[in-house]
């Protein structure tokens, strides 16, 4: 558990669908197993953050560990010569036995980074940009950042009195929303 009473997990998968949150160190699936990271909110009813990390073999997450700046600490063993690493890590070769399934044991730490950016509205376009007698017009606002797990709302407006357009709409984290006005 984080200062916020958010659950951070760690283990193993094999599953390709995992849920992985878009802004995951990894989002995509690497071997016949990666390690998943996850972070639950409080309620442990929505995922906050969530990655893959591995290389084209297998891997399993062991522990983890979180630091007063929010820092994430990953441990676990790793099968894969191509396990990611950084310049400058402790060791960046591969010493395991695959014939006899001796792997490396590796530590990982996931940088708290700076916060996320707050979602404003970038553009918003209407096709078609005029309508008459009772037609209509769809509109697709896109924000300048990813919605958060719960979604941005968008107030809309019209100042032409004809026009009726919805007070809002919610765009859904990495899903563009086309109100129909």
């Amino acid at each position: 558990m984080d200062g916020a009473g958010t659950a951070w997990v760690t283990g193993s998968t094999s599953s390709t669908d995992f849920p992985i949150t878009p802004d995951g160190f990894d989002t995509s699936f690497n071997g016949a197993s990666d390690v998943f990271v996850s972070q639950l909110n409080a309620t442990g009813s929505a995922l906050v953050y969530s990655t893959f990390l591995g290389g084209t073999n297998s891997e399993n997450g062991g522990d983890l560990a979180l630091d007063a700046a929010g820092n994430v600490y990953v441990t676990g063993k790793t099968l894969s010569a191509d396990f990611p690493t950084t310049p400058g890590a402790f060791d960046l070769v591969f010493n395991g036995d695959l014939t006899i399934f001796w792997g490396d044991g590796f530590v990982t730490k996931l940088g708290a980074g700076p916060p996320p950016a707050t979602p404003t509205l970038s553009t918003l376009s209407v096709s078609p940009t005029s309508v008459t007698g009772g037609g209509t017009s769809q509109g697709t606002v896109t924000l300048s950042a990813v919605a958060p797990t719960g979604g941005s709302s968008v107030t809309l407006s019209s100042n032409n009195a004809v026009a009726t357009v919805p007070g809002s709409v919610t765009v859904r984290r990495g899903l563009p929303v086309r109100p129909s006005p």
